[in-house]
């Protein structure tokens, strides 16, 4: 059994909260997973990772708040990932510039509201079949590529 080594990175955005709302992932695969020092990546890190782009897709939302629309790009990228990988022979280390949700996924934080709940748990199911998954807190200027895919969404209404 070979393993699968991916990076995902997804983003969610609302102008307003709530308000128009569109999410999106990027999908990299790696040799190895990137260091994360303090929510910041060595710029030759992301060179070498965005040679390596297998996928990036996003998703209109309708009227939603900010939070909900970082969920489902997580959300969307566990489907798309359970439907291209087995999920037991693939690590994934996730990055996200929502830090809310990247405490929230290590249950560090509640999830207080009951749509997120409902959410996380759709998200937590994918993540139970995976071998083995990271998750990380990126600042917003080393995401640019899942905000770009949400903010293309968002300008195409």
């Amino acid at each position: 059994m070979s393993i699968n080594k991916l990076i995902i990175t997804a983003d969610g955005g609302s102008r307003g909260n709530p308000g128009k709302s569109a999410c999106g992932f990027v999908v990299y695969t790696v040799a190895e997973f990137i260091q994360i020092n303090g929510g910041k990546i060595d710029a030759n890190q992301l060179i070498n990772l965005k040679t390596n782009l297998i996928h990036k897709k996003g998703d209109y939302l309708g009227v939603q708040t900010n939070n909900y629309a970082e969920w489902t790009g997580l959300l969307k990228a566990m489907e798309w990932l359970s439907e291209n990988y087995v999920l037991d022979e693939t690590e994934v280390q996730v990055l996200m510039d929502s830090n809310l949700v990247v405490q929230q996924l290590l249950k560090k934080w509640k999830i207080k509201d009951t749509n997120l709940q409902n959410i996380a748990k759709q998200v937590f199911t994918y993540i139970n079949q995976i071998k083995e998954l990271q998750a990380s807190h990126i600042y917003r200027e080393y995401n640019k590529e899942a905000d770009s895919v949400v903010n293309e969404v968002l300008d195409n209404l």
